[in-house]
């Protein structure tokens, strides 16, 4: 009998083949102006050195190609060559990620383009609602004396785009300065949370059944999985996909994340999720809602006192001064989990 995969990498590209909906396809004309700008960008970089080189790839499949070398060379004691995992984009407007196991027993991860659209589009605009001179283009008109007002509008629309449509829609926008390299950091540490929930979901052995799919992120029922153990396997996935992120923090940002202060990195997550409450991605069949499957993450690494201070703290917002006035020490590790670490 043929082997249908031979290797995690064509299973990959069978992946990408049977669920593709590029993009491309059902956009409109590219905003001439947006582009001339990002261009530029992309042209004083240089200068300075700092070049992305696409090497042959569309931008969104660069990205999560560079996140997942990123995660393995800097987790490479624990990942070891043991995995038959292979990772890239799916070119698909939809905004999700999965993964997914062949029959021969390989692993592929995707995380689809609209994902990323969506999450690039959200930190843009809650960077801008705290800073909106930081803008450098925004196709819309602003009004100046009303700017704050009208982009948390905008986060709104995007919000209510998503709701009724499942796509990614919305005003663009770029920013300039301090407030465009925490965007960026902002939204890296999204996309790599995303990766390692679905890298979560293999090491939990989730996908043990032939051609089993989980769709993630959003409110996706997988197929041939109870609903109820479904939900069990969001929890894990969720929680094991944070101790990844700390500990790629830990090794490959050091610079970025104080050691010892898990803060900022928190604070990074609880926007997301307040993110994903916003777009009405609050319960599925086989997804708890976004801010309990936060707390579930935050008593899972840091204990039960912290988590129950962050739920209360939706119904008093004086509570997160508790939460951010001192060091949050890191708690629970990877260490002895899995039999990699």
């Amino acid at each position: 009998m043929t082997t249908r995969h031979a290797t995690a990498a064509d299973y990959l590209e069978y992946i990408r083949f049977v669920h593709e909906d590029p993009i491309s396809a059902i956009q409109s004309e590219p905003n001439q102006a947006f582009q001339a700008i990002f261009d530029q960008k992309l042209a004083n970089l240089a200068k300075e050195g700092a070049i992305f080189d696409l090497k042959g790839q569309t931008p969104h499949a660069r990205i999560v190609s560079d996140l997942w070398e990123d995660l393995r060379s800097g987790l490479s004691d624990f990942f070891g060559d043991s995995l038959e995992l292979a990772i890239g984009e799916l070119d698909n407007m939809s905004v999700n990620a999965f993964c997914s196991r062949s029959e021969e027993g390989h692993f592929a991860i995707v995380i689809n383009s609209g994902l990323m659209t969506l999450f690039n589009k959200l930190s843009k605009i809650s960077i801008a609602v705290t800073d909106p001179e930081s803008i450098e283009y925004c196709s819309r008109e602003l009004d100046t004396q009303n700017a704050q007002a009208m982009l948390i509008g905008f986060q709104k629309e995007v919000c209510q785009h998503y709701r009724e449509t499942r796509k990614p829609l919305g005003p663009q926008i770029l920013l300039k300065g301090d407030a465009d390299k925490r965007h960026g950091m902002q939204l890296h540490i999204w996309e790599m949370f995303v990766l390692c929930h679905e890298v979560g979901h293999v090491l939990c052995g989730h996908l043990t059944d032939k051609e089993l799919m989980i769709s993630d992120v959003i409110t996706e029922t997988p197929p041939n999985a109870a609903d109820h153990s479904a939900r069990e396997m969001e929890v894990e996935a969720d929680c094991i996909g944070l101790l990844l992120l700390k500990e790629y923090v830990a090794k490959v940002m050091p610079n970025a994340f104080p050691l010892g202060d898990d803060r900022l990195l928190l604070s990074h997550l609880i926007t997301l999720f307040n993110h994903l409450s916003e777009l009405g991605i609050r319960e599925s069949a086989s997804h708890p809602p976004s801010l309990t499957r936060l707390c579930n993450m935050v008593e899972f690494v840091y204990g039960e006192a912290l988590a129950q201070t962050l739920q209360d703290s939706y119904r008093d917002n004086s509570l997160i001064r508790k939460i951010f006035g001192t060091p949050l020490i890191p708690g629970r590790t990877l260490k002895g989990l899995f039999s990699y670490a």
